[in-house]
C-alpha cells in the first residue's frame, strides 16, 4: 500500500476514533477480498476498509469521516449487483455495508406504510407482514431472500415505483434530509409524495450518485382476495407479447412470465426432491383438501409436460391474475385462454405459476445448473414497439452463440411483464468459467463443481458480446434499471439533460466522493 494511501487510511482511522464509531471498521482481508467483485465484475482495487453502520443516525458521522479523509465511498448491501454497482473505482475507495441496518416498522399512527431501513431484504419484509393480509406495493425480485428494498430503490426497479413515498437520504457531507411529505416538519409520512418538486423520485433509480440512503416510507396494499393462473407453450416471445396486449386493456393485475427453451430444459434436470420441494410449498397454501388433491393432480401432469418432447423448443408462458374482484380475475383468465385458443397455443397446466405466486425467492439462478457462471442483460420496451422485437434479439443471440462456439457458452432469454404496456425482455450468458468468492457464499454446494474445460470462454469475451447485445437494444429504443457501471446513461442523454444532471451532481457531490463514475459521471470534472 502507498504510502500516502496508508496515511489516509489512518487518518480515517483516527476521526472515527474521535466520534465514538471505531467499531465501526473493518479492515480483514477476507472481508475485503468478498467485497472487491460482483456477481460478474473483479475490480481493479480492493476497498482499502468496510465501513458497517449498526443504525442509521451513524450513517452521517462515518460518511463525513471518510470525505474528510478523501476517500470514495462505494454503498453495498446486499451485494447481488452484476453491473459494478459497488465496486471501488481507485485505491482509495471504502465500502459502506449497510447490510446490518435491517430495521422494519409500521410508520407512525398507520398500518399501510412501512419504514424500512436501507439493509432489510424483502424476505424480512415479508416476514413482518406474515398475517396482516398485506404486503408491499411493489414487486420483489427473485433474489428477495438477500436483495434488500434500498438497493431496489436505489438501483431502480421495471415497475410503477409510486409506492415509495418518502426516503431519509445522507448527503456526501453527511448531512441527513428527507423527501415526500416528510420534507416539511410533519411528524408522520402521509401517502403523498409531497408538494413541489418531487424530490423523492430524484433519489429513485439514480445508483447512489446523488446520496446515500438511510431509510425508506413503502405503501403496503392488501393482498387480493382473487387470483387466477393460466400456462400455455408458444413458438416464440413474439407470440407472448401479443397475448400481453390482449391483456393489457382489462382492469385487475397480472404478472406474465415467459421462459425459453432451455429454461424448460432447467426444470426437466431438477432433481426429484428439488420439484417435491417446490410442489409442496403451493400444496400447503391450499385452503381445503379439494384444492389440495386438484393441485397434487397438476403438479403431476406438469411434470410429464415437462418432459414432453413435442414442447422442447417451445417456450413457456405463466400467468398470474389477481384482483379483489372476482369477477376481473376471472375476466383475465378467460382473456389469456381465449387468446391463446385463438392463435393455436397449446394449454398447459398451471403449477409453475402456481408457484411463481409464492414468491420462492433464491439466489441459485446467479448460477447454472450446472454451477456456471450467469451475465444477463435487458431492456425494457413498450408493448407498442412490439414487432418483431423478440425475433430481432434472438438471432443476435444465435449470432453470438455460433462466434462464441455453442459449447463454450449457452445463451437463454426470460421475458416478463412491466406494468400493462412494457415488457422486460432479459438475455442471459452461462459460461463455464472461475467462480468467486460471492458465488460460494450463496451457493456453497458450487465448490464441488469440477475446473473449467481446456478452452473456457473468457469473461472479456462475454462482456463484448453483451456490450454488443445491449448496444443493439439501446438501438430498439431500450431503457434499463439497474444501471450501476454497465449500461450508457450519460451518453444517451440529450446535451441539455446531461447538463442538467452534471450540475445535480456537482450540487450535491462537489468532490465526487459517492460511488465515482456511477450513471457515467466518471471524474470530479464530469461531475
Amino acid at each position: 500500500m502507498p504510502e500516502a494511501t496508508k496515511q489516509q487510511l489512518q487518518t480515517l482511522q483516527q476521526a472515527l476514533q474521535e466520534v465514538g464509531l471505531h467499531r465501526r471498521i473493518n479492515t480483514d482481508p477476507a472481508l475485503l477480498a468478498l467485497y472487491d467483485h460482483d456477481v460478474f465484475f473483479q475490480a481493479a482495487h480492493r476497498p482499502l476498509a468496510v465501513l458497517q453502520p449498526r443504525r442509521c443516525d451513524e450513517i452521517g458521522p462515518l460518511v463525513t469521516c471518510a470525505g474528510g479523509s478523501e476517500l470514495s465511498i462505494e454503498v453495498r448491501a446486499g451485494g447481488l449487483s452484476y453491473s459494478g454497482g459497488y465496486l471501488p473505482q481507485n485505491a482509495t475507495s471504502v465500502i459502506l455495508d449497510v447490510s446490518l441496518l435491517n430495521g422494519i416498522d409500521y410508520a407512525h399512527q398507520t398500518t399501510d406504510i412501512v419504514v424500512v431501513e436501507a439493509g432489510a431484504t424483502w424476505q424480512q419484509l415479508d416476514d413482518f407482514l406474515h398475517g396482516s393480509g398485506m404486503r408491499p406495493a411493489l414487486s420483489a425480485p427473485f433474489s428477495g431472500s438477500v436483495s434488500t428494498i434500498g438497493g431496489a430503490i436505489r438501483q431502480g426497479l421495471p415497475a410503477d415505483m409510486h409506492a415509495v413515498l418518502a426516503l431519509e437520504i445522507i448527503a456526501a457531507d453527511g448531512t441527513v434530509f428527507h423527501t415526500g411529505s416528510l420534507a416539511t416538519d410533519a411528524l408522520s409520512c402521509s401517502a403523498w409524495r409531497g408538494q413541489g418538486p418531487d424530490l423523492t423520485g430524484l433519489f429513485i433509480g439514480d445508483c447512489g450518485a446523488l446520496g446515500i440512503l438511510g431509510r425508506a416510507w413503502i405503501k403496503l396494499e392488501p393482498q387480493p382476495l382473487h387470483r387466477r393462473f393460466f400456462a400455455c407453450a408458444v413458438n416464440a416471445p413474439d407470440e407472448y407479447l401479443s397475448l400481453l396486449e390482449a391483456l393489457a386493456p382489462l382492469p385487475g393485475n397480472y404478472r406474465a412470465y415467459c421462459f425459453d427453451p432451455g429454461r424448460s430444459k432447467n426444470l426437466q434436470t431438477q432433481g426429484f426432491w428439488q420439484q417435491l420441494r417446490t410442489g409442496a410449498r403451493v400444496l400447503l397454501g391450499k385452503s381445503n383438501p379439494l384444492q389440495t388433491v386438484q393441485s397434487a393432480g397438476q403438479m403431476f401432469r406438469t411434470l410429464l409436460q415437462w418432459r414432453d418432447t413435442a414442447l422442447s423448443g417451445t417456450w413457456g408462458v405463466h400467468v398470474i391474475c389477481e384482483s379483489h374482484c372476482r369477477q376481473e380475475a376471472n375476466a383475465l383468465e378467460r382473456r389469456a385462454a381465449d387468446t391463446a385458443a385463438s392463435r393455436g397455443f397449446r394449454r398447459l397446466t398451471t403449477s409453475v405459476a402456481e408457484v411463481l405466486n409464492t414468491r420462492p425467492y433464491s439466489v441459485r439462478g446467479m448460477l447454472g445448473r450446472r454451477y456456471e457462471r450467469w451475465l444477463p442483460a435487458h431492456g425494457i420496451f413498450p408493448l407498442a414497439a412490439r414487432r418483431k422485437l423478440g425475433a430481432t434479439l434472438l438471432k443476435a443471440l444465435d449470432d453470438i452463440r455460433r462466434r462464441l462456439g455453442p459449447e463454450r457458452v449457452e445463451c437463454h432469454m426470460l421475458l416478463i411483464n412491466a406494468g400493462r404496456h412494457h415488457v422486460l425482455i432479459e438475455p442471459m450468458f452461462l459460461w463455464d468459467g472461475e467462480l468467486y468468492p460471492l458465488h460460494l457464499k450463496h451457493c456453497p454446494q458450487a465448490e464441488q463443481k469440477s475446473p473449467p474445460a481446456n478452452h473456457p470462454v473468457s469473461d472479456t469475451e462475454i462482456w463484448e458480446a453483451r456490450k454488443d447485445l445491449v448496444a443493439l437494444m439501446d438501438s430498439l429504443g431500450a431503457q434499463h434499471v439497474q444501471l450501476g457501471r454497465s449500461y450508457e446513461y450519460l451518453s444517451r442523454l440529450n446535451p441539455v439533460t446531461r447538463r442538467l444532471i452534471r450540475q445535480l451532481k456537482r450540487g450535491v457531490d462537489p468532490g465526487n466522493t459517492l460511488a465515482p463514475g456511477i450513471l457515467g459521471l466518471t471524474t470530479k470534472e464530469d461531475a
